[in-house]
This record gives C-alpha cells, sequence and structure tokens, in this order.
C-alpha cells in the first residue's frame, strides 16, 4: 500500500527536475541570440558587384538603426554618377539595400543576401532602367548578377563628421 509519507520524496525529486530543466532552458535561450534580431552590418564595407561591364568595386559605410539602413557610397562609380541614396534594412541575416543613383540617367542597384559575421553577399538587380535597356540598348537586367562584401575593420582617422571612410574603394 502506497502512503502519502512515501509519495513525498518522490513528488520531491520530481519537481526538482522539473526546476532544473525549466532553469536550463531558460539560460540557454537567454545565451544565444534571438533570430529575429538584425545583424549588425553598421560600419564600412568592402563590396564588389559582377556586373554587364565586369567587376565593380566600392565602399559602403552603413548606418544602423535597428533594422533600418542607411549609408554612404564612395568608389570610380560615384565620380562618374554622383553619390546614391543608401537606404535598406536587415531581417535576422538577411540584408537588402538599394543605391539610388539620380541625373540623367536614373536608376537603382538593389542588393539582397545573406550577412554572416564580417561578410555578406548574395544577388542584385537593376532597377529604373526603362524596358530593361540602358542608354546604349543593351540589356540591363540579366537575373545573374552577383555581389559580396568584406567588412573594413574600424580605422583611426575616420571622419566621424562625414562618415566617410579613410580609402574609398578603387
Amino acid at each position: 500500500m502506497v502512503t502519502r509519507h512515501s509519495l513525498l520524496p518522490i513528488l520531491i525529486l520530481l519537481l526538482i527536475s522539473v526546476l532544473v530543466a525549466l532553469t536550463t532552458q531558460s539560460a540557454a535561450a537567454q545565451e544565444r541570440p534571438d533570430a529575429d534580431q538584425p545583424a549588425n552590418v553598421a560600419g564600412n564595407w568592402q563590396i564588389q558587384w559582377e556586373a554587364r561591364l565586369g567587376t565593380e568595386h566600392a565602399t559602403v559605410r552603413f548606418q544602423q538603426d535597428g533594422s533600418k539602413l542607411t549609408g554612404v557610397l564612395h568608389g570610380q562609380l560615384t565620380s562618374q554618377l554622383g553619390s546614391p541614396t543608401v537606404s535598406g534594412k536587415v531581417q535576422g541575416k538577411k540584408v537588402s539595400f538599394t543605391f539610388e543613383f539620380t541625373g540623367k540617367y536614373p536608376f537603382t542597384l538593389t542588393f539582397t543576401g545573406p550577412a554572416e559575421g564580417d561578410t555578406m553577399g548574395g544577388k542584385f538587380e537593376v532597377g529604373g532602367v526603362v524596358s530593361g535597356y540602358d542608354p546604349q540598348g543593351e540589356n540591363a537586367r540579366p537575373s545573374d548578377y552577383s555581389w559580396k562584401a568584406s567588412r573594413i575593420p574600424d580605422q583611426e582617422g575616420q571622419s566621424a563628421q562625414d562618415g566617410k571612410p579613410d580609402k574609398p574603394g578603387h
């Protein structure tokens, strides 16, 4: 016959086991980063993309406010076409941003892909080109354009006022 006194040690052991399991799960959840937490892409990045006319190189400085991105692009393309508006977002490890060039022939470059620590990359699209062709009549919208970027470590001498990287892209 089972008595109340003989069940008490079993119930105490069961209660302790449940408390230990809950504490362990809670601690593990606090130690791992939240999957919905946006990746940190703030700072300077060396970016390159494969385009119709070859590989472009530039430096982009991202400012990040939660999931919202803004930035400044520097490189040969900007010396030819002016500085674009840089905007985008980060959702988890997925980053997307746009370089919006204005001028005689306005267009946008939209980049998407995963961010992993100090690297990111993926595919990009050309937008804003009438009928998908550039002013020379060449197709500007193939779907196989790719890009990649590497974080540039913080450097002394970087201007905090203008946010420009020390060494623009080549």
